[in-house]
């Protein structure tokens, strides 16, 4: 045999030399992309730990930076339940949960206000898990999925927090009301339709009268 039944064009196989090389560059390819994900992942989140401020049941600053605890909420500003201010209650009692310890958080994002949102505890403890259970926030599924519902229903079932009170739920009825007047209170916009016969067709959005 001459040796031609070896070479590439007839199927034969690539000289040893070029073998290795190929493995050498795939290897480095895949360990490359591994590296790149790993770094796209640690940029997208940061780890944040001091002595945090009590802004509201839901929302701390550490540092100067604000940070919106994910997946729970808790009553807005100038939320009342009969005589209590659920809002100032609720914020005291994160406040006096955190006490001056060091609170780690793990921001994964930034809301419309700048304020970055993620995931924070103390001693080990999560916060949202810690308020859910102490009924002085609700579960948000939406962010949670549903991470902290167990939490929800034993402070219910034990009317922990709010859920002692005859308004718990409407705290957060009023709260959707509040979005949607807001919503209603802006200018009305005209939107203008061209029928098929060259007429035009309008109506007003939500807010007109």
């Amino acid at each position: 045999m001459g040796g031609w039944d070896n070479a590439p064009e007839y199927g034969g196989g690539l000289p040893k030399w070029l073998t290795a090389i190929a493995i050498i560059v795939t290897v480095l390819m895949c360990v490359g992309a591994a590296w790149l994900a790993y770094s796209n992942a640690a940029a997208q989140s940061t780890t944040v730990a001091g002595v945090a401020s009590v802004i509201d049941g839901d929302t701390i600053e550490i540092h100067g930076q604000r940070i919106r605890l994910s997946g729970f909420d808790s009553p807005e500003r100038g939320a009342r339940c009969g005589e209590v201010n659920v809002y100032q209650r609720s914020a005291l009692a994160l406040s006096d949960f955190l006490a001056q310890r060091t609170v780690s958080c793990t921001i994964s994002d930034t809301d419309r206000y700048g304020r970055g949102v993620g995931r924070c505890s103390v001693s080990g403890v999560d916060l949202g898990e810690h308020m859910v259970a102490q009924g002085w926030a609700r579960d948000w599924p939406r962010y949670s999925g549903g991470a902290y519902a167990d939490e929800e229903a034993a402070a219910r079932r034990d009317v922990r927090g709010i859920w002692g009170m005859t308004c718990a739920d409407d705290l957060w009825r009023s709260q959707l009301l509040a979005l949607r007047e807001a919503a209603m209170s802006q200018p009305p916009v005209r939107i203008v339709i061209l029928m098929e016969d060259g007429r035009s067709s309008g109506r007003w959005s939500a807010g007109s009268p």
